[in-house]
């Protein structure tokens, strides 16, 4: 008597022709990634640009602290050149010990102050715009790694479907192609 089984079908030529150990293992191997495995594949998809863009924001910010620091010692040194001047132009003319010498340093300080603080204050203004602009990039990346990762997601659901699918219309062929095998015997 035959055996029209599905057991018997898979001990037989039929089922191993079809190739379907080979699709399952298949199915198992990509189809069946963890949500971790596409995130990690949706992370690596933008970490290159945006690692380069973070870059980029972390050298505008070191150039900026370096132009700050020329122009604030610009600052200085002008302020102290016009101090010096102060000093001798009222030495020169007999009143270094007077109360001017301190009048003038401190409005000359005081200008310095507002110089400095009118500078800082430029600097700073890029440098919040900057820090907006990385932090815009973060939410941006953040984002796009998970549209990406959802993409994966729904891509491999897809995929695993058609699969499925495939596997499951060449198993009924398969046994269909087997039972009559077995009719016809």
């Amino acid at each position: 008597m035959a055996d029209y089984s599905y057991s018997g079908y898979k001990d037989s030529g039929f089922y191993t022709a079809a190739g379907i150990e080979a699709l399952q293992k298949h199915l198992s191997d990509y189809y069946n990634r963890t949500e971790e495995q596409l995130r990690a594949d949706a992370k690596a998809a933008y970490d290159v640009q945006y690692d380069a863009n973070k870059l980029n924001y972390q050298n505008q910010l070191d150039q900026l602290g370096i132009y700050r620091n020329a122009d604030l010692k610009k600052i200085n040194s002008q302020y102290d050149r016009a101090g010096n001047t102060i000093d001798n132009d009222l030495t020169k003319r007999g009143l270094g010990r007077s109360s001017l010498v301190s009048t003038r340093g401190v409005e000359n300080e005081n200008a310095r102050n507002a110089a400095i603080a009118d500078k800082s204050l430029e600097y700073l203004e890029q440098e919040n715009k900057i820090n907006a602009d990385r932090q815009a990039l973060d939410a941006e990346y953040a984002q796009n790694v998970e549209n990406e990762f959802v993409k994966l997601r729904d891509k491999q659901l897809a995929d695993r479907i058609n699969m499925l699918t495939t596997i499951a219309s060449l198993q009924q062929n398969g046994y269909s192609n087997y039972v009559n095998y077995l009719l016809n015997k």
